[in-house]
């Protein structure tokens, strides 16, 4: 079992320095994980602008979502 992981790993190595980026994920995890890479962009923008009212906040500058 060794040997063959061995090999395995050799002929892959192999393949990418020769430039053969072969993928083994279908296009349904390839979509599942844009879709998460989508969800966490949105995420980071949603907390970097709270983070930026926060700062905003604790300065003592006003915000425009200020009443």
């Amino acid at each position: 079992m060794y040997s063959k992981w061995s090999k395995e790993f050799l002929d892959a190595r192999k393949e990418r320095l020769l430039g053969n980026t072969k993928r083994q994920a279908g296009s349904r995890a390839i979509q599942g994980l844009k879709q998460e890479n989508e969800q966490l962009k949105a995420m980071v923008a949603e907390l970097s602008l709270k983070n930026r009212v926060l700062k905003k906040s604790l300065l003592g500058k006003e915000t425009p979502w200020d009443d």
